[in-house]
């Protein structure tokens, strides 16, 4: 109704900067809205106290060579599938609404055809390089349907990847021949060319490993880069990893890993024909009570993406039939066992929030944030049309650990004395008003003294930093007052991002 609202996000300091996007996600519209516009580009960039070495800092900060961030969208106006799961084609919607909504919708120029992708709203645009000079693409795949190879049709362009759904890869980082996009996929993507020109890049539908039979995409002309001759700069390929935080810290040497969830789940899969769903059930709602899967704050998961079929690594298909993208909210996820030895659509090692659900193998590790986890097939299509489901995140309670220690006994009389008991004018303390709240979900949500509740996890405890500060009054930065220890606990200090302030 023309009305807006404002979102604030506080992103916590250790936050990986990276290449995101944000697109609308209403159930059972998100295919139409997305399809239609209403999605773009998210860069988080690093907090002043994260920095990157130099090579991938003269890439990242570019301000003479760089290249703005492209979105590669999907334009369908022919119509796709059937009434199950399609959307309208052109000639479909001037029917449907002819009669309630007047339109006069004519495409003004057909060289594309009805079913193309743009790239920041541009039919087949051009970028410019130079020539010896390694510059950053930034490239999000804001698409809920086809997937895309791109290939940079000349052997003068390298290419290098560099981080994959906006978190860094470990060394060494992955040559590339073509660039392969499932739907929701973002690649950050080293290029340098040693020759000058003005070359295509094209989208094929049989390039490589394909993550389906049928809904690859072919374009001749995504877009174009031009190579400007060389003005005696030169700049190599990035060699240097950058530096990660602790939450996504490496899990596949892990021998603290739970395989499966709370209740014995270890693999989702997305199930196809006429009830969409999630391991059998459709998407039951919001706040039903009803979840895949439930998992614990703090413990590391092992899981596994879609049922194991056969795949063909090598051909332009798979024998097991076409897997469904599964995407991940909140929180990332690190692959195991991609099953693609290239590396091109899955490489071993790498943290993701999007994959082809082919019998992957991932670990997570919730450390933060509890609640509902979306996790859906990024076919918006099918989304729409129940396959999605919610994970469960909670601060499971922690019993304290059993001792065999002997209770000791003593036949000491206990002391009598006559001494009377001080009095004082000083005031009780009044109790601490965060303990009433029982579980890290409520405890944000109260405040004592103007600052936001703090949980302490490994005591299950809620209280008031101002209750309980110490030398932690003194550290004014997070990364100080996570180094200062509590003298009363004997744990670090606590950082309360609300009320940018330390305790104890």
């Amino acid at each position: 109704n023309g009305d807006t609202h404002d979102y604030v996000y506080n992103i916590p300091e250790e936050h990986l900067m990276g290449t995101h996007w944000y697109h609308a996600h209403h159930h059972g519209s998100t295919s139409m809205q997305v399809g239609s516009g209403m999605a773009g580009i998210l860069l988080v960039e690093p907090h002043e106290s994260y920095s990157l070495p130099s090579d991938l800092e003269d890439l990242y900060n570019d301000a003479e060579y760089g290249v703005p961030p492209m979105l590669f969208f999907h334009h369908q106006l022919t119509g796709f599938g059937n009434g199950l799961f399609g959307w309208l084609s052109q000639e479909e919607l001037l029917q449907q609404t002819e009669n309630n909504v007047p339109l006069n919708l004519n495409i003004l120029n057909t060289s594309p055809g009805l079913d193309f992708y743009s790239v920041n709203g541009q039919y087949n645009p051009t970028v410019t390089l130079t020539q010896n000079v390694a510059t950053l693409l930034r490239m999000v795949h804001g698409g809920g349907n086809k997937h895309i190879t791109l290939t940079v049709n000349s052997n003068s362009c390298s290419l290098l990847l560099i981080s994959r759904d906006g978190v860094f890869h470990s060394l060494p980082y992955l040559s590339l021949q073509s660039i392969h996009f499932i739907q929701g996929t973002r690649a950050d993507v080293a290029i340098r060319c040693t020759e000058a020109g003005t070359f295509s890049v094209s989208s094929s539908s049989t390039v490589g490993l394909q993550v389906s039979t049928g809904n690859g995409h072919d374009q001749t002309n995504m877009f174009e880069i031009e190579v400007l001759p060389s003005d005696g700069t030169v700049r190599e390929m990035p060699t240097s990893a950058a530096p990660m935080p602790d939450y996504l810290a490496n899990l596949r040497n892990a021998d603290d890993v739970v395989v499966g969830g709370r209740t014995g789940v270890q693999v989702v899969a997305f199930n196809g024909g006429a009830n969409l769903g999630v391991n059998g059930a459709p998407f039951p709602g919001f706040g039903e009570g009803s979840y895949v899967e439930s998992f614990c704050l703090d413990t590391k998961y092992e899981m596994q993406l879609g049922n194991r079929g056969n795949i063909n690594v090598n051909g332009p298909g798979l024998s097991a039939g076409t897997p469904h993208p599964y995407h991940q909210h909140i929180n990332h996820f690190q692959v195991v066992d991609g099953r693609d030895p290239s590396g091109h659509v899955i490489r071993d090692g790498e943290w993701r929030d999007v994959v082809p659900a082919w019998g992957v193998v991932m670990r997570f590790y919730p450390v933060r944030f509890t609640g509902e986890v979306v996790i859906h097939c990024h076919m918006l299509q099918h989304e729409d049309q129940g396959m999605m489901g919610l994970y469960l995140i909670e601060q499971c309670s922690t019993p304290a650990p059993p001792t065999d220690a002997p209770i000791p006994e003593t036949n000491e009389p206990v002391p009598e004395t006559d001494a009377p008991i001080p009095e004082t004018d000083a005031p009780v303390p009044d109790a601490d008003p965060c303990s009433q709240f029982t579980s890290g979900m409520t405890c944000g949500t109260g405040s004592c003294d103007g600052t936001r509740c703090v949980w302490e996890r490994t005591t299950s405890v809620c209280s008031c930093p101002s209750m309980t500060t110490d030398q932690c009054e003194e550290p004014t930065t997070q990364q100080d007052c996570q180094a200062t220890t509590c003298a009363t606990s004997g744990r670090p200090c606590r950082w309360d991002r609300m009320g940018r302030r330390c305790g104890c």
